[in-house]
């Protein structure tokens, strides 16, 4: 991945990036700009196609913000160490 400024290269390597969220962050999930700014924000990095960018996403079932913390950390380590 090639982070740059002004066409200058600041960053050159390979990131392995990973996001993850509770499917219960939001009260009113029918309803949430929660659920589709997390959407959007891996859609964009997606659609980019970074060079060298590998991203994963997890949704931690059953839980909330606070309850999501374990398995999506879990999960996270897991996508980025291996």
């Amino acid at each position: 991945m090639e982070l740059r400024t002004s066409g200058a290269v600041l960053l050159a390597v390979p990131v392995k990036l990973h996001f993850g969220i509770g499917d219960r962050e939001d009260p009113d999930p029918t309803d949430s700009d929660f659920y589709r700014d997390f959407y959007q924000l891996v859609a964009r990095f997606e659609n980019r196609r970074y060079e060298g960018l590998s991203l994963t996403k997890h949704i931690a079932e059953n839980c909330n913000h606070c309850a999501s913390t374990a398995p999506t950390f879990q999960a996270g380590l897991q996508a980025v160490l291996s």
